[in-house]
Order: C-alpha cells, then sequence, then structure tokens
C-alpha cells in the first residue's frame, strides 16, 4: 500500500469511529427516560461493543502498519459500521416504534448479530485474500525490475564480449515485458535467477567470468525464464 492510500485508510477508519461513537450518543441522549428498560441497555451494549472493536482496528493498524492494500482494514471497520447502523434500525423499527418485549427485541438483535458476524467474516476474507494477491503482485513486480537492472548491468560489464553483453539485453527486455504475476509454482524459479544474475555480475565484476561462462550462465536465466512464463501459464488456465 503507497503512503497516501495508507493515510486514506487510516483517516476513514478513524471517521467510521467517530461515527460509531455519535451513534451510541444518539441512542443514550435522546432515548427518553421512560424507554430506558432492558432494550435500551441491551442496544446501548451492541453500540458499545461494535465501537470497541473499530477501536481495535484503527489500534491495530497503527501497531502493525500492515502493507495490505487499501480495502484490507477499511472494509472491515466499514463492515462493522454496517453492522451498527443495522443495531440502530432493528432499535428504531421494533424498540421505539414497535415497542417488541425485551424477550422478542433481544432474539431480533442476536439474528442480526449473527448475520453480521457472517457479513464481517466474509468482508475480512475477501479483503484480506485480495490484500494478500496485491502483494504477491507487487513482490513480483519488484523482482523481475531486480532481475532486469542485474541483466543491464551484465551487458555493461560485458560490454568487450559483444554476444554476451548482447543476449544479457535482449534478457533484460525479455524480463520487462513478461507478466508480473506470481504463482507459488514459481518462487524457487525467481530465487534462482536472482542467484545467477548475481553471482555473474560478482564474476564478471572481478573478471572471472570468461565469454563461454557468461553465455552459459544466460543460457540458464533463458531456461529459467521459460519455466516461469510455462508456470504463469498454467497458473492462469
Amino acid at each position: 500500500m503507497t503512503k497516501n492510500t495508507n493515510l486514506l485508510a487510516s483517516w476513514l477508519v478513524l471517521f467510521n469511529f467517530l461515527l460509531l461513537i455519535l451513534v451510541g450518543f444518539g441512542v443514550y441522549e435522546f432515548v427518553p427516560d421512560s424507554m430506558r428498560d432492558e432494550r435500551f441497555s441491551l442496544t446501548l451494549a451492541l453500540i458499545c461493543f461494535a465501537i470497541f472493536l473499530s477501536l481495535a482496528i484503527a489500534i491495530l493498524m497503527m501497531i502493525i502498519k500492515s502493507k495490505a492494500p487499501f480495502p484490507a482494514y477499511f472494509a472491515l471497520d466499514t463492515g462493522i459500521f454496517i453492522y451498527t447502523v443495522g443495531i440502530g434500525l432493528v432499535a428504531f423499527l421494533f424498540w421505539l416504534v414497535g415497542d417488541l418485549s425485551y424477550a422478542k427485541y433481544a432474539l431480533l438483535q442476536f439474528g442480526w448479530f449473527v448475520a453480521g458476524f457472517f457479513m464481517i467474516g466474509g468482508i475480512s476474507i475477501l479483503s484480506f485474500f485480495s490484500g494478500n494477491l496485491e502483494n504477491q503482485d507487487i513482490a513480483s513486480k519488484e523482482a523481475l525490475i531486480r532481475l532486469e537492472v542485474a541483466l543491464n548491468e551484465i551487458a555493461n560489464i560485458s560490454s568487450s564480449c559483444p554476444d554476451a553483453s548482447k543476449e544479457a539485453l535482449r534478457l533484460a527486455e525479455a524480463v520487462h515485458f513478461s507478466d508480473p504475476v506470481l504463482p507459488e509454482s514459481s518462487l524457487s524459479i525467481h530465487s534462482r535467477l536472482e542467484e545467477i544474475a548475481t553471482s555473474l555480475i560478482k564474476a564478471s565484476s572481478e573478471g572471472q567470468g570468461s565469454k563461454e561462462v557468461i553465455i552459459g550462465e544466460l543460457a540458464k536465466i533463458q531456461t529459467l525464464l521459460k519455466q516461469r512464463e510455462e508456470a504463469v501459464r498454467l497458473f492462469k488456465l
């Protein structure tokens, strides 16, 4: 997540938290004394519970500074806010207007609590799954950029060997236009690519890499890139 997006998510979570407090304050302040029975206590307790959850999310964001994308925490907090609004609607329709008995009213609030639990749980799973996919995509792009830079560096170091330099530039271009998707099956391939490129740069810069060695290592990189492309193709089927 970028710094600006992270800041926006934090402010929106704080805004949701303040709205929840406002809802709780409204219930506490404006419900007449004649209506302050067990239903009032239950409603206020449920709203306070939602406020506590929203505060916990805000604190969690500040403590761990998650790299999850924007929807991850904000979507979860929004789910809590929707649940709290639902508490208010149930209270208005079936307590303040409908004047249901405590037992029936508590049963309705319990049903909404169960629905809210599944709603918030579903939002959490979807948003954090989306976050993991985006983090994998970012990691793959960064790995490809590192490999492209390394190949360009190899081309510069190997300028005295035109064939090796040309091959390194060709592979760098291939990497530049590679699909950034990172299936789990290609994780070891990425590691191996970076390992070969790093050792090749070191050997070339120290004058230990002959033309044959450099071309041989570049051939290994080409083979690994083909394996990566195949893994990506199978991943998208």
